[in-house]
């Protein structure tokens, strides 16, 4: 979703395969859990932050900014978060 409420975007496509063919699937069924996993593999490695200062640590070191027609967004780095 893109609006004035969300705090980071992240990608939510894969290629799923539905009766033999490559099918492009996305949605927040997919960047969600990406979303989540990022934020608890820095709560493991940063076991005293809380969580505000986990986003905020993910958001400096492993999104970039992505102008839209509704905003400018912080995007989650796939291959940083990794």
């Amino acid at each position: 979703n893109i609006g004035p409420n969300v705090d980071i975007l992240a990608t939510g496509s894969v290629d799923v395969y539905k009766d033999g063919k490559g099918v492009d699937t996305y949605g927040t069924s997919f960047s969600a859990p990406r979303v989540a996993a990022t934020m608890a593999a820095l709560h493991k490695s940063h076991p005293k932050m809380s969580s505000a200062q986990i986003e905020m640590l993910m958001k400096k070191r492993l999104t970039h900014s992505l102008d839209t027609p509704q905003g400018t967004f912080s995007v989650l780095d796939y291959q940083k978060s990794s």
